[in-house]
This record gives structure tokens, sequence and C-alpha cells, in this order.
């Protein structure tokens, strides 16, 4: 990919983004039914989850820092959907997710991801919990029978930031 190609999309990313978070800014507090709003918006409870296309290992994406994709996280989010480009799976086979921060610690299993098979692959994502500031490695698992291994690996820091 080219320069220009990366800052294409780069662009893009931070311009969805911003799309996004300015319209929960503004979803938040508006009177609408919790009936009315979809699963990725605010809810009574407060639930508000934003996505983020991560890159695998060796395609770092935009604004990388020391091999990290950099994600910025608005303070009352409560999850994040993160999703990796990946060979679909065979028969039989499904994935596994698991989440590990740089500063130490066990792998913590995360929930079944998601599979959205394309004519390039797979897209699999995996909702959870808004993460805190910090380092971490995201790791799918191609799981067959009793036997898995690690098929796509990605690092990105968390910075979680303010809304005005």
């Amino acid at each position: 990919m080219g320069d220009d190609q990366r800052r294409v999309r780069a662009l893009s990313l931070v311009a969805l983004t911003l799309l996004v978070a300015a319209w929960v800014a503004t979803r938040v507090g508006s009177g609408t039914r919790p009936s009315d709003r979809a699963a990725s918006q605010p809810t009574a409870q407060g639930r508000v989850v934003l996505a983020y296309n991560l890159s695998a290992a060796g395609e770092r994406g935009p604004r990388s820092s020391n091999g990290f994709d950099r994600i910025r996280v608005p303070a009352q989010t409560t999850e994040v959907q993160l999703s990796l480009m990946t060979s679909k799976p065979g028969p039989g086979e499904r994935f596994d997710a698991e989440l590990q921060s740089v500063d130490g610690g066990g792998a913590i299993p995360l929930p079944s991801p998601t599979v959205d098979p394309s004519s390039r692959g797979a897209m699999v994502s995996v909702t959870m919990p808004a993460p805190a500031d910090g380092d971490y490695v995201l790791r799918l698992r191609l799981v067959a029978g009793a036997s898995s291994q690690v098929v796509v690996t990605s690092a990105f820091r968390v910075s979680r930031i303010p809304l005005r």
C-alpha cells in the first residue's frame, strides 16, 4: 500500500470516527425511547459501542507508534468492537479471541468473535468492554477440534479521551 493510499485510509477512518462520535453525542439525552435505538447506540443503561478496524502484525494503521495501531476511545464508551481481516475458516473451524496487556498479565479470553465472509477472506469482529489506557495485543486463534493456532495478532494503544 502506497503512502497516498495510507493517508486516504487514515483520513477516512478519522472522518468516520468523528462522525460516529458526533452522532453518539447528539443521541445521549435526546429523549428517544430505548426501543428506537440500535444496539450500537446509547441505551437507557448507557451502553455506547464504537467499532475499530485493526491491522494485522506487519501492517500498521494510521499514526502508528512503535508498531501499535492507535485507538482513541471517548470517555463514555462502554464497549468497543475490534475487527481484523483474515482468511476464511474451513469446515469445522472457528475463531477464538484473547486480549493481553503489553504491561504483563495473562491473556484474557474474549467473547466468541463474529465472522463475516467476503470474497477477500473474512472480517472477524469481537465486542468487549472498552479497555483502559494502555497497550494491548489482540490474538485470533483458529480452532479445529482439539488443536488451535494463532493466525492473526494485532497490537494497539488505547487512549481514553474526554468529550467536550
